[in-house]
């Protein structure tokens, strides 16, 4: 009876805020900032030492105004980030590194659905992944501090979450919950909004949680960028509950001569977008951009860190997908 109701509930919201990509999404999509994310993605698997001195080689050069405020870590967890500001143009950011290691292996496998915060404003329906709430659990209170000081320092300066893959499911979780402290503020209407872009990110919660994300966001940019045949943005399946956000941008090709403003609404995907490819690609998951996202400075680790994992996120991917096409 309780799942009843809690489906019911869920779909009325869902109905009642229903609308379009463009609609939605009141600032326009910028391939420039698109460009600038994905370097910033880049960067945040390179080596932290290089990332402390933001001399990680061509994803930090790409982006040379960017200051690093703060190195997110939890070594228990595996996760990591950057909080950083760029005064040229007037960003706060952070960008979470996506699947690096087995700690976000397993966070990846923890495909439960957990309330997500019975103190928010989303209600007692929302749910989201457990493995991802967990990881962006692990760097929260930092990531929540930095950035809001930052912004009341720099009230006029745009405030942005990113990432890439896992990173990408926390920055969702990262912008909403900030979003949502931000508006509690005493001088929230003079903070602009949050704004968030994803590459490869997975889906993060129930359609409840996608809906009331995509309200929370909905005076900003708010991006979720996918590519051609990339199966991790398949998953966790829509038969396990799960729903995207709004605003997906889907580049066909690896050239990134074929990009699509999708025509979705939240828990509605746009099925002429990354749901009209009939196959999957692994490869189609390194490459954003036309780029891999292999760290490239000069002899850090960067990304090859993720190789003896990499066996093990193929057979994921592989359970993922056929969970996929059954669901």
């Amino acid at each position: 009876m309780r799942v009843c109701v809690a489906v019911l509930c869920a779909t009325l919201l869902l109905l009642w805020t229903c609308v379009p990509f463009s609609e939605a999404a009141r600032l326009p999509y910028s391939k420039d900032d698109a460009w600038y994310y994905h370097y910033l993605y880049h960067a945040s698997y390179c080596d932290v030492r290089r990332l402390r001195t933001w001399t990680c080689g061509p994803p930090c050069t790409h982006i040379p105004t960017l200051q690093p405020v703060e190195i997110l870590e939890h070594g228990l967890a595996g996760t990591a980030g950057v909080v950083g500001i760029d005064h040229a143009h007037e960003r706060i950011v952070t960008v979470f590194r996506g699947t690096e290691n087995p700690q976000n292996l397993l966070a990846d496998l923890s495909g439960l659905q957990i309330d997500y915060s019975w103190t928010s404003s989303c209600g007692r329906w929302c749910k989201v992944h457990a493995g991802f709430q967990a990881s962006y659990l692990s760097l929260r209170d930092v990531t929540r501090s930095t950035v809001l000081r930052l912004a009341g320092e720099y009230p006029t300066y745009q405030v942005v979450f990113t990432g890439h893959s896992l990173g990408g499911a926390m920055a969702v979780l990262a912008a909403a919950d900030v979003q949502e402290r931000l508006n509690a503020l005493d001088n929230a209407s003079l903070v602009k909004p949050v704004s968030l872009y994803t590459f490869g990110a997975p889906r993060v919660g129930n359609a409840a949680f996608a809906t009331w994300v995509d309200g929370m966001l909905a005076n900003s940019a708010f991006f979720r960028i996918t590519h051609a045949r990339d199966p991790v943005v398949r998953v966790p399946a829509p038969a396990w509950g799960y729903a995207h956000t709004t605003s997906e941008v889907f580049y066909r090709t690896r050239d990134n001569r074929s990009v699509v403003l999708c025509n979705d609404s939240p828990g509605r995907e746009d099925p002429q977008c990354s749901l009209s490819m009939l196959s999957v690609q692994m490869t189609d998951h390194l490459y954003y951009m036309g780029e891999t996202f292999r760290c490239e400075d000069g002899g850090s680790a960067g990304n090859t860190a993720a190789l003896p994992a990499a066996p093990l996120l193929c057979i994921l991917l592989a359970v993922a997908g056929l969970v996929y096409a059954l669901g």
